[in-house]
């Protein structure tokens, strides 16, 4: 990362210096774009660029512009010296220069992303200004379909130059007060991720400003006008997923969608109408995330062409209409996973198949292994947990990508024997406190179908009639505790849940030189069994990221 300072100076001299001192001070190299000043000014101009010589770099129009103009002037020449990111800042004193080490941290931590400032007003702010801010934030959310952008009007924001210039390069922008709210709506449009750190904004005593109510807002108003036409041809684009996005495509990286208290007006729902009345609200919910969670959709689709080909007999065609299915089945199942957990789900509703292979290991008092994966609702486990005095479940999740989700689980969770163990990675400390609880007669429930979320330990195996990853961590643990290990499936078939238990490995044994061999069979040997349970309930394999991709 290398970043410099572009200023926007129109006859704005008083302060100037004082902005000029501050960035400078910060080893903030600045371009200093005068957008024809008067002549007095553009002399004061040029003594403070000669004092602050050679950390400022001029570029002078010889007509007036307006402040798009100049701010694209001085993005270009930003770029053209070999600077990869922009920090736009008034020339009045009106941003607070001591927030700029956060600008630039959170560009450091988001490089490709647009950081802008969103204002904390004091009472120097005209009303009248407020006013309008806030109808450009109506538009603003129409014309992008979404709230990601919370303020579009301030200038003082760290720009990605790559994206930002070849936005300019290929789209005719405003070069007046339309600017700053134009390029964030097409830089969003362009699948340029906006993200906001919290500024005072003061505006000075006797300031002048170059705003003309009239004029400008009227060239506001066209341009929403503008881009909300724009925003209807883009439309059909953003419902079948041609609008351009950089998504997260890790899983742990893919942030959960909704709210905590969402997820309690359903459950509240369901307590004072039943289930019927939880589906009928969630069907809108989750085609609305069906419409904006391209990432998760195309995955979606994905996996459905794989399926349909390894298996034509299902019938199951990559369609969006199956794709919306798929997403309404996982709707489902997390309610079926909030009334487990709440106990509105007995060993009654659940049909359990060969469960003397996990009795029998039970009885024998040892510990051990419950391999499974992301299919159906596998909290139906806990039905069966309830009914056996001698099993604990310790389920090692990972929950911060879904922690409304989690914490919603935790407000409604009655007492059980199953513990739900925040794990990221399993390094050894992580190992031996397992292998603990497993020599006290304890089981480790482990998906065996999600990659790790900090490290590559992965081995790559056929799934589906293509390579995909694999974690080795549950075999290699397996193997480490040398305790048995059982592979657990649950599916809702019938409007039944169903858990199918089968014995997996007792245990896994390898020598230095067959490690690896042992280690990628017995990854293979889970791939086979998850997918032939995928081809009993296709649409309840939850895996909604680019699994094949990911290797």
């Amino acid at each position: 990362m290398k970043p410099c300072a572009v200023i926007p100076v129109f006859n704005h001299v008083e302060r100037l210096g004082v902005v000029l001192e501050a960035l400078v001070a910060r080893a903030l190299p600045v371009v200093l774009v005068d957008d024809g000043s008067h002549v007095d000014a553009a002399k004061e101009i040029d003594g403070w660029v000669a004092q602050f010589a050679p950390s400022v770099t001029l570029v002078r129009h010889v007509e007036n512009q307006g402040k798009g103009g100049a701010v694209m002037t001085g993005l270009r020449e930003a770029a053209r010296l070999g600077f990869t990111h922009a920090l736009q800042i008034d020339a009045d004193g009106q941003h607070d220069s001591a927030d700029v080490p956060r600008f630039l941290a959170e560009a450091e931590a988001h490089p490709e992303a647009l950081i802008s400032g969103k204002p904390v007003f004091d009472a120097s702010v005209p009303k009248g200004r407020l006013i309008g801010r806030y109808a450009t934030h109506f538009w603003v959310w129409v014309n992008t379909l979404s709230f990601d952008i919370a303020d579009s009007m301030c200038g003082f924001r760290v720009y990605p130059l790559g994206a930002t210039v070849a936005l300019l390069d290929r789209e005719s922008l405003g070069r007046r007060m339309d600017f700053d709210i134009e390029i964030m709506v097409r830089l969003h449009w362009a699948g340029v991720e906006v993200r906001h750190v919290p500024t005072q904004v003061t505006y000075p005593q006797g300031g002048v400003s170059h705003f003309q109510p009239l004029k400008d807002n009227v060239r506001i108003s066209l341009l929403h006008m503008r881009l909300f036409f724009g925003m209807l041809w883009r439309w059909p684009g953003w419902l079948i997923g041609s609008r351009r996005s950089k998504q997260p495509t890790h899983w742990a990286a893919m942030g959960e969608r909704g709210t905590l208290l969402g997820l309690k007006a359903l459950l509240w729902v369901h307590r004072l109408l039943g289930r019927w009345a939880v589906q009928a609200l969630l069907y809108p919910v989750i085609f609305y995330f069906f419409l904006t969670s391209k990432t998760a959709r195309e995955a979606s689709l994905e996996y459905l062409q794989r399926i349909s080909a390894a298996y034509p007999q299902l019938g199951l065609k990559p369609s969006y209409a199956n794709s919306c299915r798929h997403f309404f089945a996982m709707g489902s199942a997390m309610i079926d996973k909030v009334l487990t957990m709440a106990g509105g789900i007995t060993l009654q509703d659940v049909d359990v198949h060969q469960r003397h292979l996990m009795t029998d290991v039970i009885a024998s008092g040892k510990g051990g292994i419950v391999l499974t994966a992301h299919l159906g609702n596998l909290e139906a486990m806990q039905a069966l947990a309830d009914q056996n005095p001698k099993l604990t479940l310790n389920i090692l999740t990972y929950t911060q990508h879904a922690e409304n989700f989690q914490r919603l689980i935790s407000e409604v969770k009655r007492p059980s024997k199953v513990r739900l163990m925040q794990v990221g990675e399993l390094g050894p400390d992580t190992a031996l406190e397992l292998s603990a609880r497993v020599a006290r007669g304890e089981w480790l429930v482990i998906a065996g179908d999600r990659v790790p979320v900090s490290s590559p330990r992965t081995v790559d195996v056929d799934f589906l009639g293509k390579r995909a990853p694999f974690p080795i961590g549950p075999h290699l643990l397996g193997g480490l505790l040398g305790c048995p290990v059982i592979l657990v499936m649950c599916v809702k078939l019938n409007g039944r849940h169903n858990i199918f238990y089968e014995s997996f490995a007792d245990p896994l044994r390898w020598t230095r030189s067959t490690r690896d061999e042992v280690i990628r069979q017995s990854a293979q040997a889970f791939a086979q069994r998850l997918e032939y349970h995928c081809a009993q309930a296709p649409l309840q394999w939850f895996n909604f990221y680019p699994f094949w991709r990911t290797s």
